[in-house]
């Protein structure tokens, strides 16, 4: 049927009272003005968020791609301002025919900015929901997330396997040149590409020496992911170690499907760097803020791809579940051309977007393997950082008992350090694996993976969970000291240091054994209070107590 051979449906108005048919006429006219008219035929929204506490009003441009351009947040007054600006550039007059005055028609502005844009609850970022949109419990929301054109208008390429020479060559040198790492990869990806809203627990560390490609391969997946705009990255987020290690990590979760992370290198709290990663990977939900605002649980629907050049970048433990490693040696100007790789970057005759859609084509046909990429690969790269961390730990382990061989307890058959001892010693910024500063039961699942024995026992009269200490650790304190722990059954006075290092702590117990070893028959309890009130031993923190440099009497 043409359009002009539509039948007209006239409404029924039969049952109503004039009022009502006047009333409706009214709404019909209102809706035919200039404000309204502007707005709808320019596809314009706006929308008030009620929780905000200023800048209340967010102006956009609906987008079937993006979802929304955003043009502003700010105040009603302030987007007043705005609009007269716009009006007054298509025509200076815009007012007159429908308004009459320039005074009526900005109340009639003010009035509808009140009474007829769309009010929500509050805003969100959640990739599965529209753009404006009521949860069950009648809530309302508007939705920041912005989409890929890559993801919505999905290239349809013929024989895509065959439309993208460079970045195969790129991807298959960085996975090793190793056909099933290859295919593991594409297979991971196409998932990612294919259900990018599913929050799968698995992440790609691509390591290696640098030229090898990785920076290429970070390039494609930025470009399938992001916004061709420069302010805003869409739905991936570009990350360093700096930008993990902020305060501020909202950037990394709203609004982002995946997070490009390169260069990660070592730092300073490397083990609570390290649990940070694993939550941001396996999470739902993850706790962020932004500046001048409160905390809060961010939707966290990222998948995580890293690049390095380090060979150690993180710690990853023996029963890791999250990570696949790389580890590339090879420089891809072996194997492409180095002309063929700068025309590929800088996008000469198309060549990168082209290859780049080629490879979206691909990887949308590609039948995943969905339990293939919960399950990580052991690679001989991921085995070489495993090892790596268990040694330090295991030699820091080392130190500290050796540090405070005060602390041992014996029995008749070996000496033994307190679990708790050495886990408040273990510095608190260096919290590994999935432990948090009480969870001692996971700092013994790390002892245990290091080769310690951790048990309940008695040493000393006193029942504890103990780790007992290698005979190679004993015997390198032999050498150190003469009042080290023997491993027969040893007396209080044995087991006391006849000197005292000023740098490290002790226990109340500790402190009193010694001014015993001192004092012999005298009151211990008034000899340590004087000797606090005079200074000469001081609590350095909860429990622990420090001797000044001056010699206890």
């Amino acid at each position: 049927m043409k359009q002009e051979d539509k039948p007209i449906i006239l409404e029924d108005t039969s049952k109503l009272s004039m009022d009502q048919i006047l009333s409706k006429e009214k709404k019909r006219i209102k809706s035919d003005r200039f404000i309204p008219r502007y707005f709808k035929e320019r596809n314009l929204g706006i929308v008030k968020i009620q929780s905000e506490t200023k800048n209340k009003y967010i102006y956009f441009r609906k987008d079937p791609v993006y979802n929304y351009h955003l043009i502003s947040k700010t105040t009603r007054n302030d987007l007043v301002e705005d609009l007269l600006n716009e009006f007054e550039q298509l025509d200076e007059d815009w007012f007159r025919e429908d308004y009459g005055t320039e005074e009526l028609a900005i109340k009639e502005l003010h009035k509808y900015l009140v009474k007829s844009v769309e009010r929500v609850n509050t805003s969100i970022n959640d990739p599965c929901m529209p753009l404006v949109y009521k949860d069950e419990r009648g809530a309302s929301f508007f939705n920041y997330f912005q989409n890929s054109n890559l993801l919505v208008n999905r290239p349809e390429v013929p024989d895509a396997e065959n439309k993208f020479p460079i970045i195969k060559e790129v991807l298959f040198n960085i996975c090793e040149r190793n056909q099933t790492y290859f295919d593991y990869v594409v297979n991971w990806f196409a998932y990612l590409y294919q259900d990018p809203t599913y929050k799968f627990s698995t992440s790609i560390l691509f390591g290696g020496d640098g030229g090898t490609g990785k920076d290429l391969f970070a390039r494609v997946s930025y470009k399938i992911f992001s916004i061709d705009t420069p302010s805003s990255h869409g739905c991936c987020a570009i990350a360093n170690s700096g930008a993990l290690n902020s305060t501020f990590k909202y950037q990394l979760f709203d609004n982002k499907l995946l997070v490009v992370a390169n260069e990660i290198s070592e730092n300073e709290s490397i083990y609570k760097f390290s649990t940070q990663l694993k939550e941001f990977i396996t999470e739902e939900y993850v706790s962020a803020e932004r500046k001048f605002c409160d905390r809060y649980n961010a939707i966290n629907r990222t998948k995580w791809i890293f690049f390095t050049n380090k060979r150690n970048p993180f710690v990853i433990d023996e029963t890791d579940r999250r990570f696949n490693v790389f580890c590339a040696t090879q420089p891809i100007n072996k194997f492409i051309p180095f002309e063929t790789i700068m025309k590929f970057k800088d996008d000469e005759d198309g060549i990168f977007t082209a290859e780049v859609e080629a490879f979206c084509s691909y990887l949308n046909k590609y039948p995943v393997n969905k339990l293939l990429a919960f399950r990580p690969l052991v690679t001989p790269a991921k085995t070489d950082i495993i090892m790596f961390y268990m040694r330090k730990c295991r030699h820091k382990i080392i130190n500290i008992m050796l540090n405070n061989i005060v602390r041992w307890k014996t029995n008749t058959t070996g000496s033994y350090f307190s679990l708790k001892g050495m886990f408040d010693l273990y510095s608190p910024d260096t919290y590994t694996m999935d432990m948090s500063s009480t969870d001692t039961k996971a700092f013994s699942r790390l002892l245990k993976a290091n080769g310690f024995e951790v048990e309940k026992r008695t040493a000393e009269n006193v029942t504890d969970t103990y780790i007992t200490i290698p005979e190679a650790t004993i015997k390198e304190a032999n050498l150190l000291t003469e009042e080290a722990p023997a491993t027969t059954t040893a007396t209080e006075e044995e087991h006391t240091p006849a000197t005292i290092d000023t740098n490290k702590t002790y226990t109340l117990e500790e402190i009193k054994q010694y001014l015993k070893q001192i004092h012999k028959d005298k009151d211990i309890d008034s000899i340590l209070k004087q000797e606090k009130k005079e200074g000469r031993i001081y609590e350095a923190r909860s429990g622990e107590y420090k001797f000044n440099n001056t010699e206890s009497k």
